[in-house]
């Protein structure tokens, strides 16, 4: 085999050189040009990750046990028949991550969140909804057409719960001329202002802790978009410790 430096293989674009001199195995081979690796070394170190991969596969299925796999896909297809968007089984994801799964690719909640967390792929989605803002506008109208389509009848059952649920939290001794008066200052703002405000129950309805009642005083008038953000939170969660609900603004 004839001598050439590396160097000189670096020179005519080579792959690898070849000195005569053994390696520290004992190998007179070929070099790589890139990391100076004996080409006989690389070959064996090769041969040795593609046999732990082997014996591993047996084992496992993406790091997990392979004796778990029958209760992953049983949970999993349970939740597709239920129509569930998440299912759980307990058995840690790769990362060690004990959280539920999303039922359309297996993917663990909470990696999804940390991958969604990085500050590089938050701006990669906005400069890509920017750049794409038509696209998006149109996806979004195709998805609202065929959620009405599949859910015909879900805002007349909402609004026929919603007035269940108004009618259990207001006590028969409420004065109903005083929230309606909270209400019709809610028009007057919304009209004056040019901003759409809606009345929210200060401490919510249908809250994981307490539940308020619909009455004057646990009836506030913000804008729709905190109100929507604010969704059914309590107010120590949503506004912090210590805070109060704001008096009536007063318009016209």
């Amino acid at each position: 085999m004839q001598i050439i430096t590396r160097k000189e293989a670096i020179e005519q674009g080579l792959n690898r050189y070849f000195t005569g001199l053994p390696c520290k195995h004992g190998h007179i081979a070929e070099r790589r040009v890139g990391n100076h690796c004996c080409a006989v070394c690389a070959n064996e170190q090769s041969k040795k990750y593609q046999k732990f991969v082997r014996d591993n596969s047996k084992l496992t299925v993406n790091g997990n046990p392979k004796s778990e796999q029958p209760k992953r896909e049983a949970a999993r297809k349970a939740a597709m028949l239920a129509g569930e968007k998440t299912y759980f089984h307990g058995i840690p994801c790769k990362r060690g991550h004990i959280a539920s799964r999303q039922t359309i690719n297996g993917m663990c909640m909470e990696c999804s969140r940390l991958k969604n967390a990085d500050p590089k792929v938050k701006a990669y989605k906005l400069r890509h909804k920017r750049d794409n803002r038509q696209r998006y506008t149109e996806l979004g109208r195709e998805y609202k057409k065929k959620w009405n389509k599949e859910n015909p009848y879900y805002f007349t059952e909402y609004i026929i719960k919603r007035t269940k649920k108004l009618a259990q939290a207001t006590p028969h001794w409420v004065d109903i001329a005083e929230i309606g008066h909270i209400h019709k200052c809610r028009e007057t703002i919304s009209r004056e202002t040019g901003i759409e405000y809606h009345v929210d129950h200060y401490y919510p309805l249908q809250g994981k802790k307490i539940c308020g009642l619909n009455v004057p005083w646990n009836l506030q008038v913000i804008t729709a978009e905190e109100n929507l953000a604010k969704h059914n939170k309590m107010p120590e969660e949503f506004y912090g410790a210590n805070h109060t609900m704001p008096p009536l603004p007063l318009f016209g």
